[in-house]
């Protein structure tokens, strides 16, 4: 959440993106970027999810890569079970709202995910979401996609029918 000295290891800059493209050729820059860009550097430069841009890039189409690999199931349970009320902080985010946060002070060693802030910290910790100058929010697409999901499970009730009547609003295009 703070490391300017290692945070360019933590992802790909918008020029590592562009070269790969170059070299790729078989997805375009802004679909790289509207999927797996979000992240931000101290300096504002943007960072891109490098599990899933590689993928991405092998596989020659973008899809949701990155969230299958790690603890978002966990994080969904949370969601889910509407853990200290996070699932309308995530329900607000997924409908483009920030969220205020203070997340200062906690660390991965910390994470418990018993309360708001630790569940919320995780999140952030894990790349699920993006904080930044007391607020959190959904970095890219291929994580609201993952949100949306977890959102529009049954046992979500209302919140179900929220997402689902979202997803006949038009979506953002982007230049393939």
């Amino acid at each position: 959440m703070n490391d300017r000295t290692f945070e360019e290891q933590f992802g790909l800059t918008e020029d590592e993106v562009r070269e790969l493209c170059g070299r790729y050729k078989n997805i375009s820059y802004e679909e790289l970027e509207w999927w797996y860009d979000g992240y931000r550097m101290g300096d504002g430069r943007h960072l891109f999810n490098l599990l899933s841009v590689n993928r991405a890039l092998t596989d020659g189409h973008c899809q949701n890569y990155w969230t299958e690999t790690g603890p978002m199931n966990e994080v969904a349970d949370c969601v889910e079970h509407n853990v200290d009320e996070v699932r309308e902080d995530i329900v607000r985010m997924v409908s483009g709202l920030p969220v205020e946060a203070d997340l200062t002070g906690y660390s991965v060693i910390e994470q418990e995910m018993n309360s708001r802030d630790e569940i919320l910290s995780a999140m952030v910790v894990y790349g699920f979401l993006l904080y930044h100058d007391g607020f959190l929010s959904i970095p890219n697409h291929e994580l609201m996609e993952k949100y949306q999901g977890v959102l529009a499970r049954e046992s979500m009730g209302a919140v179900k029918q929220i997402v689902d009547s979202s997803k006949e609003m038009p979506a953002k295009s982007i230049s393939v």
